[in-house]
């Protein structure tokens, strides 16, 4: 009969067996698993003046959407790829280790932020460790992008990170063109009672010419605008939904898509009174 490799049931209870972790909330990162922003960071190259970036977020144990899905992603060839958060359900390490082995799939170099379901367990030392930081901020070409921290529930109401938010938009240029990436809705942040996080944001992003905003947490796939600032939310991966965004020389195009399978977003014209936005189930 056949019995594993390991010594059996006793050296399990002693800690002594090879064949299995010991808890799932184990933190140690392999090595080759560590600052995987910083390196992908260094795979951009060149200053472009248009690029395709796919929008993707809430893939939790999608695993075999993912699977399905990023060799149609790496068909559109785009130039990096943002992931809005919630790569795990619980913010374990097996879920990060599953889920990063196939985003290392993607041949386009790719930028997470932090989701609330990454925050938990020991979540958040483990993306700062797999990852790097919660917040940053990278230039590529004339485009800025800025990915950010919004968890207030998850951080005790401490992000976003004000200061440096506002730092990170006053640093920008009159000629370069700003894209944030955060995963909840940040005009309708999970926040504790009387948090003005969602205001606070609302406020900043209307005095600051930001050309796109991308989202996760919700259920929901639109493409709204708020004055002259664009959302986008990337819903849930569940079936393989993403977006693909094209920045030209002036202005952007968008395309929705579910495997190999895209259609166009309309994008909305300039409007003077705020959208509300929101809404759909929280992931």
């Amino acid at each position: 009969m056949g019995w594993p490799s390991c010594v059996g049931a006793l050296a399990m209870l002693f800690g002594l067996g090879g064949c299995f972790e010991a808890t799932p909330f184990s933190a140690d990162v392999e090595e080759e698993d560590e600052g995987t922003i910083g390196k992908n960071l260094a795979r951009l190259s060149g200053a472009p003046t248009a690029i395709r970036v796919v929008a993707l977020g809430d893939t939790h144990h999608s695993y075999r959407d993912m699977d399905a899905a990023f060799p149609f992603i790496n068909a559109r060839a785009p130039e990096l790829v943002v992931h809005t958060g919630d790569m795990t359900n619980q913010g374990l390490l097996f879920e990060y280790e599953a889920t990063k082995r196939r985003l290392d799939e993607l041949s386009a170099p790719y930028f997470p932020v932090i989701g609330n379901h990454d925050a938990l367990s020991n979540g958040k030392e483990i993306y700062d460790e797999m990852f790097g930081p919660l917040d940053y901020l990278f230039r590529y070409g004339p485009f800025v992008f800025i990915g950010f921290n919004a968890n207030a529930l998850e951080f005790d109401g401490q992000v976003p990170n004000r200061p440096w938010l506002e730092a990170a938009l006053e640093s920008v240029r009159a000629a370069e063109r700003v894209i944030l990436f955060t995963h909840q809705v940040p005009y309708a942040v999970d926040d504790f009672d009387g948090g003005d996080t969602s205001a606070y944001l609302t406020e900043l992003f209307r005095r600051h010419r930001i050309e796109l905003v991308i989202h996760g947490h919700i259920a929901q796939r639109y493409l709204r605008r708020s004055g002259p600032t664009l959302t986008l939310s990337t819903s849930t991966f569940e079936g393989g939904d993403y977006s693909v965004i094209d920045f030209r020389d002036r202005g952007l195009t968008v395309e929705h898509c579910t495997l190999g399978d895209c259609v166009p977003a309309p994008v909305p014209p300039i409007v003077i009174e705020p959208i509300p936005l929101g809404g759909g189930d929280v992931l």
